[in-house]
């Protein structure tokens, strides 16, 4: 009996295993002198998203746009992420540091910690892509385009 039950228990670890989605994106969860210190250390650029478990579009960006594979392999990549608890005291000089005053709310920073670009505001995943790639590819141009893009309904 103890051997069945073990041999069930290996199945479902193993179903389970595989029906998670791993293409989601990574985000270093630790102090963010050490995202910092990475980042120096391995010349990589940071990206930070700013969120809170009361804010719903935040939630909505994890959920939906995070969980992209396009959008996971990108900032997977290209980057080292740092999710900002803006509640917590660290997020909030985080917060304070950066000038961020619109939520959901992204920074792509050098290994310098100066910022390359901001993305405020509620994307949908292509719009969210596109955005992210014309400022890796145009770093100088922080601001996004007149024409703003389509919002979640």
């Amino acid at each position: 009996m103890r051997k069945i039950l073990l041999l069930v228990f290996t199945i479902i670890t193993v179903f389970v295993g595989f029906s998670q989605n791993t293409n989601i994106t990574s985000f270093y969860e630790g102090p963010f002198e050490d995202v910092l210190n990475e980042s120096k250390r391995i010349n990589k650029p940071i990206f930070l998203d700013f969120t809170s478990k009361t804010c719903k579009h935040c939630l909505k960006m994890t959920k939906e746009i995070f969980a992209n594979q396009s959008i996971a392999e990108n900032l997977n990549t290209n980057f080292i992420g740092y999710k900002v608890d803006i509640e917590g005291a660290e997020g909030k000089a985080i917060v304070q540091k950066y000038d961020i005053n619109e939520f959901p709310a992204f920074i792509l920073l050098d290994s310098k910690a100066k910022t390359i670009g901001k993305i405020q505001g509620l994307y949908q995943a292509n719009q969210f892509l596109k955005e992210l790639n014309r400022l890796m590819t145009n770093p100088s141009q922080t601001k996004p385009p007149k024409k703003r893009f389509k919002l979640f309904g």
